[in-house]
């Protein structure tokens, strides 16, 4: 597999923590492009972190990721309210994906794949979704099947129903994993095309809840989204070329 340039998302292995290694504020404070949101929780309490690896876990001996992104809960949200959720999310600049002919008349829109490894102590659904800057969105629930076992899960995205996404240093696209959703958001349904974003559909079905236990936590590794419906292998940039881009 030869071809460059394919992954949309910046810093997917995780390489770079220009912040830090550790942080118990919400925001853009450790992994460098993603930012975790805790949305009207006031009691959950939670570090994240930068970490390692292991040599004899699948990511990394399998794929060669050395690093993962790390939420793990300190103390527990005691009901997670119907207004509250927590989500990562890496915002995507509209220059980097006006060639996806998304809402261009007279042009074939792209398919899009998300892969990625993830890890979790609580087993069930959860869901990603990719939300356009004109307010058009799709979630797609996927499942982790086994607690604290890397997973890598691979996720179709049709380009049906897009807004259209102009080149400009804005954003356009923003990718996200929803942790803890509470019932304003859980309610709806998933979607084969990009819809009107409505509260009912954000985390459809979602019963994975990291605010749930002290035991619970996120991992995030080898994220790549890329044109196509299959996921090719992960597109592993220099440290130096990925710094570059962070710094973008």
């Amino acid at each position: 597999n030869n071809l460059s340039n394919r992954n949309l998302i910046i810093n997917g292995a995780m390489q770079v923590s220009q912040r830090g290694t550790s942080s118990t504020s919400d925001g853009y404070q450790t992994v460098d492009r993603f930012k975790l949101r805790a949305v009207n929780t006031d009691n959950w309490a939670f570090t994240q972190t930068h970490e390692d690896v292991a040599v004899n876990e699948a990511p990394y001996y399998t794929d060669g990721f050395r690093k993962y992104y790390d939420i793990q809960t300190t103390t527990i949200e005691t009901s997670l309210e119907a207004n509250e959720y927590v989500d990562i999310f890496q915002r995507i600049e509209a220059n980097n994906t006006a060639h996806l002919g998304y809402g261009q008349s007279g042009g074939t829109a792209k398919t899009l794949t998300i892969s990625f490894w993830v890890r979790a102590y609580q087993t069930g659904t959860y869901n990603f979704y990719l939300y356009l800057s004109g307010g058009k969105m799709q979630t797609k629930a996927y499942t982790i099947s086994a607690s604290n076992t890397w997973e890598k899960k691979t996720i179709i995205i049709e380009p049906t129903g897009a807004d259209a996404q102009l080149p400009s240093a804005s954003y356009s696209f923003q990718c996200g994993w929803l942790l803890a959703a509470g019932s304003d958001y859980t309610s709806g349904s998933n979607s084969t095309s990009y819809v009107t974003y409505a509260n009912a559909n954000f985390a459809a079905g979602q019963t994975g809840q990291i605010t749930a236990s002290t035991n619970n936590y996120f991992h995030l590794t080898g994220v790549q989204l890329e044109v196509g419906s299959v996921a090719t292998d992960f597109e592993h940039r220099s440290f130096g070329q990925e710094i570059a881009l962070c710094n973008r």
